[in-house]
């Protein structure tokens, strides 16, 4: 057995440095500038009427916005904007009394994910277009705030951050009960029938809590909602119209919102005894990781569909391993070790573990796959990996998958013989409590890396 787990480990390794050494294609995971009008870096005779700013990708006048500093001076937002002559040009007209300098362009657009994408670029500028008038009261400032000033909301900010990570707790929480029903209690009823009873209180629990989770889950996306506006800009409803309506974003908040009101209602069969209970909650599942994964990175990569499909495995991979991980010691180990036949608590528990350690491993090798994937697919080089934020991120997410990896494989060879000489689960459970809080913080570096811009 270790001399085949130790080849299938080998293979493993061997088909992820393959994946991470191939040559990188060139995948557009953002929106970016190609040229501009004065173009960038360019000196000008005469302040310009417009400016001309050409993206990579379709843009939206309505959640663009673009300001000017002059010579370090407070931004001034340039509020009549249009589409040029191609739904990727954006035009800013220039008030007629904005004066010479060094004018710094700050512009904002949403990307075909629906996040706020920013940049800026220098223009000198050596006249202004109207004699300066001493008169005359400077350009409006068209909205609250500019979209040069620090207090804006970014979706880096740590507001945001927190509400993504919340979102991906639940996320998980509702996926990892759905995994836990499906791939670990289903297993471990025919391993240990004599505590078929514990096992079905185990599955109640285990809806009870999924059925908290995807409430919580319905309840951030509003919060979520309410950032996204903020991030873009503000505007109130006009603005929640355009991101809800006209963003893969928005279409992205839809299948979330709906996949958790669809497991909620499979939950909630579940605990009412239905049939078809955990089919419908399994749907749900599916629908939320469909909608985590057109709101990523993988919304705006050229290969879109195989991008799409690859992250909702991935998200199903790791929601199932480490999901299933946090209802089997928050529901199964506690259910199963509570109820009686005394004699046959501890085989219940040997059941639900054994159960669920090989399927973990097959979703740990799924979820390192489509990992490796989604990398080769957003990191233009290899030396992305440690030249460029993303991908330094990138490295502490694989590093504390690694070490939670790790922890769970000391649990199967260590703590499953313990338990099967009869040892009480205590150890079990506290050593996957140390693969949960390392698992929290894998969360936690994964809410902050799909806000970054990919190199």
């Amino acid at each position: 057995m270790e001399v085949q787990a130790g080849r299938a480990g080998r293979r493993w390794a061997g088909l992820t440095a393959v994946l991470a050494l191939a040559v990188a294609v060139p995948v557009l995971a953002h929106t970016r500038l190609d040229r501009a009008t004065p173009a960038p870096d360019s000196t000008v005779e005469v302040a310009p009427a417009q400016l001309v700013l050409e993206f990579s990708e379709p843009v939206d006048p309505a959640l663009a916005r673009v300001a000017v500093e002059v010579d370090g001076g407070p931004g001034r937002d340039l509020a009549d904007l249009k589409r040029g002559e191609t739904d990727s040009t954006l035009v800013a007209a220039v008030p007629a009394a904005m004066p010479a300098g060094v004018w710094t362009v700050r512009w904002q657009v949403a990307g075909p994910d629906g996040h706020p994408v920013r940049g800026s670029y220098v223009v000198t500028v050596l006249a202004a277009r109207v004699a300066p008038n001493p008169v005359e009261a400077p350009p409006v400032v068209t909205q609250e705030r500019s979209a040069h000033e620090d207090d804006v909301m970014t979706v880096e900010s740590s507001a945001y951050v927190a509400a993504r990570w919340l979102t991906f707790a639940a996320m998980l929480s509702v996926i990892g009960a759905v995994a836990f029903q499906l791939l670990v209690l289903r297993p471990a009823r025919l391993r240990a029938p004599a505590v078929a009873g514990a096992f079905e209180l185990a599955a109640e629990h285990a809806a009870r809590l999924g059925y908290g989770a995807g409430l919580f889950l319905a309840l951030a996306a509003g919060v979520r909602l309410l950032l996204q506006i903020e991030a873009l800009g503000g505007g109130g409803l006009e603005m929640a119209t355009l991101v809800l309506f006209e963003t893969t974003w928005g279409v992205a908040w839809f299948t979330h919102v709906s996949g958790a009101l669809v497991a909620m209602s499979g939950f909630r069969m579940a605990m009412r005894g239905r049939t078809k209970a955990w089919a419908v909650a399994a749907a749900g599942a599916l629908l939320i990781a469909i909608g985590a994964s057109l709101s990523g990175h993988a919304a705006a990569a050229e290969l879109t569909v195989l991008a799409v499909t690859a992250d909702m495995l991935h998200v199903l991979a790791v929601s199932g391993w480490i999901g299933a991980l946090l209802v089997l010691a928050l529901v199964g180990i506690p259910t199963v070790y509570a109820e009686d036949p005394r004699s046959g608590r501890f085989s219940g528990i040997c059941a639900l573990v054994f159960a669920f350690s090989p399927r973990a491993l097959v979703m740990a090798g799924i979820a390192t796959v489509t990992g490796v994937f989604g990398a080769w697919l957003h990191l233009p080089t290899l030396a992305s990996l440690w030249s460029s934020d993303y991908g330094r991120m990138l490295i502490a997410k694989v590093f504390l998958v690694g070490l939670t990896a790790a922890i769970g494989a000391w649990n199967w060879k260590r703590m499953k013989p313990g338990l099967e000489a009869g040892d009480p689960p205590e150890r079990l459970q506290r050593t996957a409590a140390a693969e949960l809080a390392v698992s929290a913080l894998v969360l936690l570096v994964t809410a902050i890396l799909v806000a970054l811009p990919t190199p």
